[in-house]
């Protein structure tokens, strides 16, 4: 597989989401980094002195391999989680099970990730409406030549 600069990928399943990132031809660490941070109790300078990096070698590595920081992937990997929760214990029990403090720790997350609430994004025909209006809202760009 080959992303669109034309370097070869890699895809990790790890469960709850693909983690795809560049080939370096370095030791296979982006898979148990990745293992480790589903737990979202696990700290980025634990994971780091575990795979033998420092927190900032482990961040450059993120940065260069995924496209962001092992803290943002923890994040995202924590909302895949809540997401395959709360279709059974709804928006409070989803929260509590994936790692969440409260809700509104949920929301604030959920809001930063994606641009949407919780239930925005738990129920796709309002969050495509919100989008829409969004985009309708958002004056095309012109481009004018100057004389």
């Amino acid at each position: 597989m080959r992303r669109g600069d034309g370097r070869p990928v890699h895809v990790i399943p790890d469960g709850s989401t693909d983690i795809v990132w560049r080939q370096g031809g370095g030791p296979p660490w982006p898979a148990p980094a990745a293992q480790r941070l589903r737990d979202p109790g696990r700290r980025v300078d634990e994971i780091a002195t575990a795979l033998g990096f420092s927190e900032r070698q482990l961040r450059r590595r993120f940065l260069a391999t995924v496209g962001y920081g092992p803290k943002t992937l923890q994040r995202i990997l924590r909302m895949r989680r809540f997401l395959k929760l709360a279709s059974v214990d709804g928006l409070a029990g989803g929260a509590a099970a994936a790692g969440y403090a409260d809700q509104a720790h949920l929301s604030r997350e959920v809001r930063a990730l994606t641009g949407l609430t919780p239930s925005e994004i738990l129920t796709p025909q309002r969050a495509i409406r919100k989008t829409a209006k969004a985009t309708a809202r958002t004056p095309p760009a012109t481009s004018q030549a100057r004389a």
